[in-house]
């Protein structure tokens, strides 16, 4: 008994999923509601009462003749069961029932972690979106106050460029197909293309401060856009931009996308992996229903629950080939995404992947890039007539009419925008304080990886989670009420059926037999795992 117990205590690895977000804390329990406990009743363990167990199979719309005294020795051996309260025809019920409630459990001990996985990647989302709209009220408040010549005709390429990056970590850019339509090179692109356009802007202002409401001639800008490479105006600057941002956006949309497949993963192996008509699910149905449903049929009461032993014989039995198979993959891709979240959220930030810190610094370094074409004015001038000439300004009354067009109509400059409100400012990112968000991301991060930690071997103690609860004495033991102790003979029996259930789980995994279409559907969600593992570490290489 003593190597028994020790043996239990060896095995059960309870896995606790602790939901700790926005400073709310969850504790998800293991237990399905489904197997609840039952209130105790000593009558249950000492007598088979068909007329007991009467309003257990009704509540399940199940009937059952209490009276089976016509029922012979041989129709009871032709049933699993071996009991009188139940026929085959109502044991095939149960089998149904037994497999639904499975699949109802599995469904229950994925529920919480899928929720954990979903809710950090909307959070992360909702994040990213709001720094970045707080970064571009603070530009657009930058340009409007201290820039306020190049006001009104910045605003429509600062708000496509911190557009491009809320669109970047969006749930189109991040699905679980991993397709990226917004790619990374694409983001670094709309950077290039942002500085380009602030070039003539900025160039008006060093050279032409008086005569700000005539615009460049297009032939002129068009010059300078397709020479902003060759003369730098802004330095170094616009690339340093491009790729600080689009790398930490970068690992932040990596990780949102892998926890949103991790989520797909987690449902869809609860919907192939544990549903089907295969011989070894069969079996495992048939067990279940041993387990569950067959001291009902013998009268034993529903106070009397399966042995946690017996309970993890057959959960074994049911999930080895699946959770042998997962549970690697599973493992690898919880481990990478953990060193994945640290990276994000690192303090010191050594590899550059802290989204926050790029983010905020975005508007200051705008002001630097500025402020450098300004200062190099008259050198900037002079690389400039070699490559397109002297500046040409529109007439005057086509520079109107050109910054109308730039105000969206008014023809009023950035000074009259400001003074009347034209100034469009995001109010939903304008409200927390500036430390409050990167306080509220750091946190839910600490606690995700808390509680993701645990779920690394999800799949390897399924069986040994689903069964914790379940008691050691006065319970099923898949003959008799009695203790998790078996006879030399029950024992052998017990290997058996777990035998016999991983056997056909073998056989069928090669046999030409076996469901196409099953093989595929599991293959397909472990090449996901692994696919997304790859990509994750690749990515976090890359990004580094």
């Amino acid at each position: 008994m003593k190597i028994i117990q020790r043996y239990r205590r060896a095995i059960l690895a309870p896995v606790s999923i602790v939901i700790l977000l926005c400073g709310c804390t969850d504790l998800v329990s293991s237990r399905s509601p489904r197997f609840a406990e039952h209130p105790k009743n000593d009558s249950d363990f000492v007598s088979v009462d068909c007329e007991r167990v009467k309003p257990f199979f009704e509540s399940k719309n199940i009937t059952i003749l209490v009276d089976r005294k016509q029922a012979t020795a041989e129709d009871i051996a032709k049933t699993t069961c071996n009991g009188m309260c139940c026929d085959r025809d109502t044991e095939e019920q149960l089998r149904h029932q037994a497999r639904a409630d499975f699949h109802d459990l599995i469904h229950h001990h994925s529920r919480s972690l899928q929720g954990l996985l979903a809710t950090t990647a909307d959070a992360l989302r909702e994040t990213v979106t709001m720094l970045a709209r707080q970064s571009e009220n603070k530009t657009l408040t930058l340009f409007d106050q201290v820039y306020r010549t190049m006001a009104v005709s910045s605003r429509p390429s600062i708000k496509a460029l911190y557009q491009a990056m809320v669109d970047y970590v969006s749930p189109s850019n991040t699905p679980d197909s991993l397709q990226q339509p917004l790619t990374r090179d694409m983001l670094q692109e709309r950077f290039i293309e942002f500085f380009a356009k602030l070039f003539p802007i900025a160039y008006h202002g060093a050279v032409n401060p008086r005569q700000y409401e005539q615009d460049f001639t297009e032939k002129f800008k068009t010059c300078l856009y397709e020479t902003m490479e060759q003369i730098q105006p802004f330095g170094d600057i616009p690339v340093q931009v491009a790729k600080s941002v689009s790398k930490s956006l970068e690992a932040t949309r990596v990780l949102v996308q892998a926890l949103t497949l991790g989520k797909t993963v987690l449902d869809r192996t609860d919907s192939v992996l544990f549903s089907g008509t295969s011989p070894q699910q069969e079996a495992c149905y048939a067990a279940l229903l041993r387990m569950t449903y067959c001291p009902r049929c013998k009268g034993i009461g529903p106070s009397v629950r399966p042995c946690s032993g017996f309970c993890t014989n057959v959960m074994r039995g049911c999930l080895t080939q699946p959770a042998s198979e997962l549970d690697l993959a599973w493992s690898g891709y919880v481990e990478t995404v953990e060193r994945l979240v640290v990276a994000v959220d690192g303090r010191n930030d050594p590899l550059g992947l802290n989204a926050e810190r790029a983010v905020r610094q975005l508007d200051t370094r705008i002001s630097d890039a500025i402020m450098h074409a300004m200062t190099d004015g008259p050198a900037l001038e002079e690389k400039v007539r070699k490559v397109c000439g002297r500046s040409e300004l529109e007439p005057s009354p086509s520079s109107e009419r050109s910054v109308a067009d730039a105000a969206g109509g008014t023809g009023k400059s950035s000074s009259s925008s400001s003074s009347s409100g034209g100034i469009e400012m995001h109010a939903a990112a304008a409200a927390p304080p500036s430390r409050t968000l990167p306080s509220q991301l750091h946190v839910q991060l600490g606690n995700f990886l808390a509680s993701v930690v645990r779920s690394r071997t999800f799949y390897g103690t399924l069986a040994d989670t689903i069964c914790e609860e379940y008691p050691d004495k006065r319970c099923w033991n898949g003959e008799r009420v009695g203790e998790t102790r078996f006879s030399e003979q029950q024992r052998q029996q017990r290997n058996r059926t777990r035998d016999t259930i991983s056997a056909r789980t073998e056989k069928n995994i090669h046999c030409e037999g076996h469901p196409a279409e099953q093989r595929i559907d599991a293959r397909d969600i472990r090449t996901k795992i692994s696919r997304q593992v790859r990509e994750i570490r690749y990515l976090t290489v890359q990004v580094g």
